[in-house]
């Protein structure tokens, strides 16, 4: 995949990292060499978005559920304890789903840097790519997931590649 074959992104419909007919040439499931056993980021994206329809439901809202209480004389309780949880889930489900994100954004720039050549990334981006594989290394062949993923979702959690990027291009608003 050359640069000049990207085109212009913004023309584009659709872009998925996993899918080589929508990733402008990246492999299936960014598995690499030699295909077979090793199977890529298929299932660990799946994960990610059964996360994200996770949240869905999550966030429906509490309130406006209603329970009739006290001899019916009151139709309502209190929902905001179940509500407080819902958002601790939620909360928890995104930091696997950027951690997972990022995971798999790391590993489609480590199999096209040598063909971006003089291209480089941009600040915040090579300073988020930098320090994800400070702790996660590319996986170039098949690997057990939970070692890359962990590592990811940790630094997430952590707030170490926001720390990077920020060091990198100034405190995000």
């Amino acid at each position: 995949m050359s640069v000049s074959e990207l085109g212009n992104i913004s023309e584009r419909r659709s872009f998925n990292l996993l899918d080589p007919t929508l990733s402008y040439g990246l492999p299936a499931n960014l598995a690499g060499n030699p295909a077979g056993l090793n199977y890529g980021y298929a299932i660990i994206a799946c994960s990610a978005s059964a996360l994200a329809s996770e949240n869905k439901t999550l966030c429906f809202p509490a309130s406006v559920d209603s329970i009739p209480t006290k001899s019916n004389q009151e139709d309502h309780v209190s929902m905001a304890p179940w509500a407080a949880r819902k958002a601790k889930m939620v909360i928890d489900n995104v930091a696997k789903i950027l951690g997972i994100e990022y995971l798999i954004a790391a590993e489609a720039i480590s199999l096209t840097e040598e063909q971006l050549g003089q291209f480089k990334l941009g600040n915040g981006t090579s300073a988020a790519f930098e320090r994800i594989r400070k702790d996660v290394k590319a996986a170039y062949c098949d690997t057990y997931m939970p070692s890359q993923s962990t590592p990811a979702i940790e630094l997430v959690k952590k707030g170490e590649i926001l720390k990077a990027v920020e060091e990198a291009i100034g405190k995000l608003k």
